[in-house]
């Protein structure tokens, strides 16, 4: 009318439906599938939706697996294929029956996971247990049991061995979206099918993440593939929650790449390594 952007101002929203406080019971598990009854108190189903298409996102909704890593604060943690984002609404499912809403507390730039918090006074009596870790770090060779959740939200558990501890690789994807980066991932022998869950030892302490990452290939089709995430990349982020306050991010805004034998020949970078003395130099 005007010849400029005419608007009218939106209602307020309508107010939020309220929760009320339930139980829930955690089923029985065979104790032979151990060390599996030990995490499923720690495992929760996590709902991502976004209002709408943005940052390279191809869906509107997103679901998997969460682990309760703390319960004072309420911290759970699950992979950014679960919450590639930061704008949506959350909802973290207990023991298979309450539904409460989350709230992200933290999206980390270049590894796959994120950190949500949720109101304790919503879960009543629920017994929720807060996962314990591993000092351990996980080398090639090593046994260690895969516990996660499957899809029809069953136990799922096999004891298995680490096949290779590298570098996780992804594509730069069309249109662009996050994407890992300089991280390593845990390949197992064998994994079964979960929708996440955990790489921990006999005791139940968990030592790696198993988390979905997202990408490319060659051909611009989307592909995903499971991994572990070593958890002390993990731990050095939920310290300061821990007391409190926030964490403080400390990294390089560059893309790391290992370099074999060859490519340090023809970069010059043997002549670096002689120069000052080190055996090998990595990009």
């Amino acid at each position: 009318k005007t010849g400029l952007w005419d608007f009218t101002d939106l209602p307020p929203p309508p107010p939020s439906m309220p929760y009320t406080p339930a139980t829930a019971i955690y089923p029985t598990i065979n104790p032979a599938l151990h060390p599996a009854p030990v995490l499923m108190p720690s495992f929760v189903a996590v709902d991502f939706h976004l209002p709408f298409l943005v940052d390279g996102m191809k869906a509107t909704q997103f679901y998997g697996t969460g682990l309760v890593v703390s319960t004072n604060p309420p911290l759970v943690v699950c992979d950014r294929d679960t919450i590639p984002i930061s704008i949506g609404d959350i909802f973290i499912t207990f023991a298979n029956s309450v539904i409460i809403p989350g709230r992200l507390v933290y999206l980390h730039p270049h590894y796959n996971f994120v950190v949500l918090t949720y109101d304790s006074a919503l879960l009543a009596n629920t017994p929720v247990k807060a996962a314990t870790f591993s000092d351990r770090r996980l080398a090639q060779g090593d046994e260690c049991y895969l516990v996660g959740v499957g899809t029809d939200q069953s136990p799922v558990i096999k004891k298995t061995q680490v096949s290779n501890v590298g570098n996780i690789a992804t594509r730069e994807c069309s249109p662009p979206r996050w994407r890992a980066m300089n991280v390593e991932g845990i390949k197992i022998d064998d994994p079964v099918g979960t929708q996440g869950g955990v790489l921990c030892d006999g005791e139940g302490k968990v030592q790696a993440l198993w988390v979905n990452y997202s990408s490319q290939d060659e051909k611009g089709n989307d592909v995903t593939f499971m991994s572990g995430l070593d958890i002390s990349s993990v731990k050095k982020v939920l310290e300061p929650f821990m007391k409190g306050e926030s964490p403080k991010l400390r990294m390089l805004k560059v893309g790391d790449i290992v370099l074999g034998l060859e490519g340090k020949v023809a970069t010059g970078m043997k002549d670096l390594e002689r120069a000052h003395g080190v055996d090998s130099v990595q990009m």
